[in-house]
Formats: structure tokens, sequence, C-alpha cells
């Protein structure tokens, strides 16, 4: 059996590695416990099922020809920028454990079922049947939210010597954005026809007169403001930009190593991760930005035009309401929503039709700033503020998500994931930004490491002990390693490594906070499983189509056990680009 294996790795590994890395990686992946594993799981399969090696060597090599596609990309990446975050800096092994794929099961059991009876009719032995349905779900990575304090630079390992985001920004720089449109927009506040202004002091907000002339005479100052230097230390009145940038290589590695991906690959569905349009592009440019929306997230303007948004501002204003566990729960299970991206694209792809084809159609995928003229990009605004557009919740336990504006009250730990909350909510709408089921959130920047230092260990100490009191049973393992519901007050920063504390000292000034998006991944497996339990000993084990259950076990052990070799053996540690 283990030669064998090694034979199917060597041939797909050779399409894009050299012999020496192909047998390091041999070593690293078919030695040890490893190989001992993937015979254990074929012996162990079941009953009826145990004989097909031959099905188990034919799924093993299907989905391993995926490996010479995801070194192929992962190769087109690192030529761009090769310390830009990817999948295997953030799945670590304890996310990975903590993905293993679960088994529904249904309960046939019948107490009491005799299996042995002796000549009396005495049961000698007595034992039940359960089925199991495999229907594995686990999360998966879709996107970084970047939240910095106004005015600062992008990370460097987002952003320096990354040749895509350097063109992105070029031509964003170039595009003729209609600057009266925002101003047109922000005088609506004062028509009559919306009768926002009344609305608005209903909730004890006074806009005062509104006079599109008067605004019309900052466009002066315009050419200050696209400089967005306005970062501060200031405790309070602190505005925020934010950057949403895709997980590289997370739909690939989706597609060819996770339980689920195949099978949602063959229905049509999205196997998880950001994909992008254009295979062999680098996902290496920014997919939203702040300063790409700089009317609508400096405003909050499609909020105070939405009559649900109000309501959600007096709801929000209670500060007990905004405590509630209820609020964490429905961030984290909101369902996903497909848009279209706010604007002209004509000017847009007029910019960029002299670049290389597949370099082209992939960088129309990056952020750009939102372009038309005035009366068209009101329009839209209007229409997106419309009742449907998200019900609720209107706050997490880090704040207020209304308005969904760059300016937080305080600026405390809960405003950088508050503010990255909020522009997500909103790049739903203006850059279509694709949302997740379930979504799960981690802090990937600061990275907590071997070398971590608390910056106030008693105030650590302090906060963790008020939330063991309030959650008693609960763990409190490294944030960065664990995932959370959006609102969750573990995903405030109470540690820093040394690499942050340099950071701040460096090039990176002042404060940011680096998110990772999950999403819930799910499927059914063609396959159950039933089980007849004897004497508390598992008697028999059949599955209903063998097929399916080896692919299962196949794609399960890829995931759990192979993953993270592939990533070592691509050089790329979890948490390395922050460290």
């Amino acid at each position: 059996m283990k030669p064998l294996l090694i034979v199917f790795f060597s041939i797909f590994i050779s399409q894009s590695t050299s012999a020496k890395n192909q047998e390091q990686f041999i070593k690293k992946v078919l030695t040890g416990n490893l190989m001992q594993k993937a015979v254990e799981m074929v012996e162990t399969l079941g009953l009826n099922c145990v004989k097909e090696y031959p099905l188990f060597k034919k799924e093993l090599v299907r989905a391993l020809a995926g490996l010479a596609e995801v070194i192929s990309e992962s190769t087109v990446t690192l030529a761009h920028k090769k310390d830009f975050p990817n999948i295997c800096h953030v799945m670590t092994d304890k996310h990975i454990e903590k993905n293993e794929s679960t088994i529904a099961s249904k309960n046939n059991d019948k107490k009491g079922k005799c299996f042995d009876k002796n000549i009396l009719g005495t049961c000698l032995i007595k034992g039940s049947i359960t089925k199991e349905i495999l229907a594995p779900y686990y999360y998966w990575p879709k996107y970084f939210i970047e939240v910095t304090q106004r005015g600062n630079d992008f990370h460097p390992t987002f952003a320096d010597n990354n040749r895509f985001f350097d063109v992105n920004r070029q031509i964003a720089a170039s595009l003729p954005v209609d600057k009266k449109a925002a101003i047109s927009t922000v005088a609506m506040l004062g028509a009559s026809q919306f009768k926002i202004p009344q609305l608005l002091k209903k909730i004890g907000i006074d806009v005062g007169e509104v006079n599109e002339e008067e605004l019309m005479k900052a466009l002066a100052l315009l050419p200050f403001e696209k400089q967005r230097k306005r970062a501060n230390q200031s405790k309070t009145g602190s505005s925020f930009d934010v950057n949403i940038w895709p997980v590289a290589l997370s739909a690939s590695m989706a597609e060819h190593f996770s339980v689920c991906g195949p099978y949602k690959k063959e229905l049509g569905q999205d196997p998880g991760g950001y994909s992008w349009p254009i295979r062999g592009v680098p996902m290496t440019c920014p997919v939203a930005l702040s300063s790409d929306a700089m009317a609508y997230w400096d405003t909050g303007i499609m909020d105070y035009l939405d009559p649900v948004a109000l309501t959600g501002m007096v709801t929000a204003s209670n500060l007990f309401s905004c405590a509630g566990a209820q609020a964490m729960d429905q961030l984290g299970a909101m369902n996903k929503v497909e848009r279209q991206k706010m604007g002209d694209k004509k000017e847009i792809s007029s910019k960029i039709k002299g670049l290389e084809s597949k370099f082209r159609n992939g960088i129309k995928n990056c952020s750009w700033p939102i372009l038309g003229n005035k009366e068209a990009l009101i329009k839209k605004v209007v229409s997106m503020t419309d009742t449907a557009k998200w019900k609720g919740p209107y706050c997490s336990l880090w704040g207020s998500l209304y308005p969904r504006s760059s300016t937080t009250t305080y600026n405390n730990d809960y405003s950088f994931a508050n503010s990255g909350l909020k522009f997500k909510l909103l790049a739903h709408e203006l850059f279509g930004l694709p949302r997740g089921d379930e979504e799960r959130w981690s802090l990937a920047y600061p990275w907590e490491g071997s070398d971590s230092s608390i910056a106030s260990r008693k105030q650590a100490k302090n906060f963790l002990d008020k939330l063991k009191k309030v959650l008693p049973n609960r763990v409190f393992p490294k944030r960065s390693e664990n995932l959370y519901k959006a609102g969750d007050p573990r995903l405030i920063d109470i540690s820093y490594t040394g690499k942050f504390i340099t950071d701040r000292l460096n090039p990176i000034k002042g404060n940011r906070r680096i998110y990772t998006v999950w999403e819930k991944i799910s499927c059914d497996v063609a396959s159950s499983r039933t089980k007849i339990k004897a004497a508390g000993i598992v008697k028999v084990e059949k599955y209903k189509d063998c097929k399916a259950a080896i692919r299962f076990k196949v794609l399960e052990f890829i995931q759990n056990e192979l993953l993270r070799s592939i990533c070592d053996f691509l050089g790329q540690e979890p948490g390395k680009p922050w460290l």
C-alpha cells in the first residue's frame, strides 16, 4: 500500500516541484503515523467496504490531482507578493482540529433487542441498531478585515512590493470621481420629500438646514480630504479606515482538500473560500476599501436615508439592548447575500484595457472608487435604502452598528472590531462583497506567538476573570486560533506580540487590527452507516454506499491529516506574515 501511494504522490507533485522538494514532501507526508492512519482508515471502514482498496486509491489520486493546481496558483501569487497572507497562514492545527467532520446520528435504537438467546428463550446478548447520516460541517477562511486609525498606511504584508495592488491604486488615483455626487447625496438629508430632518429630530439628531450651494463651496477642500490624514490619539471622536482583502488560495484549497469541496463543486455550488473568477490570477489586491467609498463611509448617508436604520439608531442608543446576546446570534447566522457592485464600470474598463488579458480580467475584481454621475448614484443609493436591505441587528456587544460610518464616539479596542463589522456590512451593498453562511471571526493581527507578551497582564487577567464569572464553563484559548461570533468580547485585543510593538514604533504607525472571517461549510454525503452494538461492543458496521463512504473518508483524511503538511511543504507557517 505505502509504495503505491508514494508513486501516486510523485506523479502529481512532479508536475510543479523539484526532485528534492518531492522527496522532502514524500518523507514528511508518507512516513510515521500518517501512513498508518491511512491504512487504518480503510481497514476500519465497515464490514462491506473493507476490501475496496482500488476504490480508495482512485479517490486519493483524484483528490490529490488538485495539488499541482494549488502549487501553480501559489507560485503565481508569490511572484506578485511573496508574503501575501493565504489560507495556510491562518489555518492552524487548532482550526483543523475544530474542523473535524461530524456525523449526524439518526437513532433507531431498539433497546432490549436480543441478538442471542438460550434454549429457554432467555436473552444472552442485548444490543441496539443506530443509523448515522454522514453530514459533515466545518469553517473555512474567506477574507481579512484590516482596521486602522484614519491616516495609517496598509499593512506591509498586504501592500509593500505588491505589483497587483500598485497597479490597482495607480489606476484608481487617475479615475475621474464625480466630486459633486457625494455632496449632492449629503444634501438629500435636507430634501423635504424624504422628511429625513424630521425623522432625525425624533431621535435627538438635528442636522439643521442643509444647503447644497453652501456645501459645494467645500469642493476646494476635497483634495485634502482625499489624503485622509486624520489619524490622532484622541480618546474620543476617532475615525477608522477599513480594508478587506481575500484569503489567497482559500477557494482552491477548499475545492480539492476539504471534506465538502468536491461535493459542492460537482453540484455547481461554492466550495468555500474567496473565489477569484479568473484562475491563475494572483489574489493580492483589496476587494473593498473604505477610501473608495469615502462619501458613504464618512457620512453614514445610506443609513440616514433608511427609516429602518433610523429606527435601529434609537434601539442602539439603549445600552441595555446593545448588550444582548441575541444580536451576536443574528450577526453570526446572516445568510448569504449576492449584490452587484455599485457605480459605473465603463471608465474602469477603459483604463485597464491596455493590460495583459489575464491580468486585466483579474484586476477588475479589485476595489475601485464608486463612479457615476450624481443622479445615477443618488438613485442607486435610494434604491438600496429599503426595508429588505438587512433587518437588524442594530447593535452588538462592541456597540451600535448604525450609522455605518468611519467615526466612533470613543476610542478603545471595541472600536476596531465594530468599525470592521460596520464597513463589512456596508461593503456587501457598495462593493458586492460576498457573505458566507454563519460567519465566525478570529483575530489574525496582532498574532499571539510563543514570544507573546501581554501589555497589561493585570488588566488582561481581570478581564478574563470577569468573563469566567459570566461564562464559567467556557475555555479561553488564544483568540487567533479560535472562532467567535461577531460581537464576541473575546475578539478585542488584550495581548501584544513583540512584532506588533515593533510595527507601531516603525513604519506601521498607529494602531490596527486584522480579523479573519470564516464561513460555515456543510454538505450531504450520499451514504449512511448502520452500527449494530451488542453488549456495548460494535459487532457490525455497514455503509449504504461504499464509494461515497470511501470518498468521504479520503477527503476527511486529507483535510484533517494532510492539509497542514501541504502548507508546510509550501513553506507557509501559521501566523507567519504577522509574527
